[in-house]
């Protein structure tokens, strides 16, 4: 579902002139988004690097948790401009720090951020629970729907999972 509707979201973005990019907590899943969506995509530690040596800071693979409080970081200009859609994939994996850099260079430029994830997926190493307070404060839209299995005892059992009803789940598969 998440895939289908980026491509959608993508496409109408790009319609209205906005320059979308994507990040990722890993390359791997940059590599996914990028496939999906036909977007530049970047793990988080990437984009920050470019992003921090275009500002003329030095890059730490490790951010710290008070990074913003740095003069290095409150140069007030980003890589990115008000054109931007930054797509922030997976953003329950990435720890506070990177998420909340993230979010100012978008501020800072003006653009605009779709932060998707589930909290109910691997949580971040380090600081954790940026997604979660971007959810108990911002407009969120859930997917709840389950289209790839429309039909039959498949459909039944994808969608008990997608409510953790996990044994009932196993019943039907084990029958």
């Amino acid at each position: 579902g998440k895939s289908r509707v980026m491509e959608v979201v993508v496409s109408q973005l790009t319609a209205a002139g906005k320059q979308v990019l994507g990040v990722t907590p890993s390359s791997k899943a940059a590599l996914n988004l990028a496939e999906m969506t036909g977007i530049e995509v970047k793990n988080s530690a990437q984009w920050r690097k470019i992003w921090q040596e275009n500002a003329g800071e030095k890059f730490s693979l490790e951010l710290d948790n008070n990074f913003y409080k740095l003069p290095e970081y409150n140069h007030g200009k980003s890589s990115l401009t008000d054109k931007h859609v930054l797509i922030i994939d997976e953003a329950a994996m990435l720890n506070l720090p990177d998420l909340y850099y993230l979010l100012s260079e978008v501020r800072q430029a003006n653009g605009k951020a779709i932060v998707i994830g589930d909290n109910n997926q691997l949580a971040a190493i380090g600081k954790k629970a940026g997604f979660k307070k971007i959810c108990d404060i911002a407009q969120v839209s859930r997917l709840n729907e389950v289209i790839r299995q429309r039909d039959g005892e498949q459909a039944k059992v994808t969608k008990l999972l997608s409510e953790y009803k996990i044994g009932e789940a196993i019943d039907i598969l084990w029958d």
